[in-house]
């Protein structure tokens, strides 16, 4: 598993392509820490962020297509919320939920901006594909830690596996051989 430093580096970075491609101030990247968004990346903005976007993170998860709040002020709900009260006075907000493989939402990607506006169709195209690319990149972390987890067991005991994996690469190689050669999981 990479250090922290470059989890949160990679997190940081996509929030910033977020807030440039979207044209948005603030891009956040909340994580699901036992029912509780825990912000893993932000940009144009602190981490306390977490605090005001709970109402939207609720509603974001429940979604299967972008959440877009085009004006919180016309949503009697929002409008009282702390995100459009608080210092911040933010009346736009656009999210998706990230999901593992089986549906499960794991977290949110979202965008905000301090005055009404519209989101676009190709606009909302560019925050799923950015949502996707957080979810490969959080199921690349877990198999990592599972192949960690996997080595130490091998380690530990007399299993002797037929073939040895050394890193994600490789399995992804290995994968992609067994596929071109027909003989992977979908081959016949």
């Amino acid at each position: 598993m990479p250090p922290e430093s470059d989890y949160d580096q990679y997190f940081e970075r996509v929030t910033r392509v977020a807030a440039r491609a979207l044209n948005s101030p603030i891009s956040v990247v909340c994580l699901d820490r036992l029912g509780q968004p825990e912000v893993i990346g932000t940009s144009g903005s602190e981490r306390d962020v977490v605090f005001h976007v709970q109402t939207y993170y609720s509603r974001t998860l429940q979604c299967e297509e972008p959440f877009v709040v085009r004006d919180a002020l016309s949503d009697a709900e929002l409008a009282q919320g702390p995100l459009a009260t608080s210092e911040l006075r933010f009346r736009f907000f656009a999210g998706i939920a990230l999901r593992l493989p089986c549906g499960r939402p794991i977290g949110m990607l979202c965008v905000m901006h301090a005055l009404p506006r519209r989101f676009r169709r190709q606009q909302r195209r560019m925050l799923v594909d950015l949502g996707q690319m957080i979810e490969h990149e959080v199921g690349l972390r877990k198999l990592d830690r599972a192949l960690i987890v996997w080595r130490c067991f091998t380690r530990s005991t007399d299993f002797k596996p037929s073939m040895r994996f050394t890193s994600r690469r490789s399995i992804e190689r290995r994968s992609l051989s067994r596929i071109s050669e027909g003989t992977g999981s979908g081959g016949t």
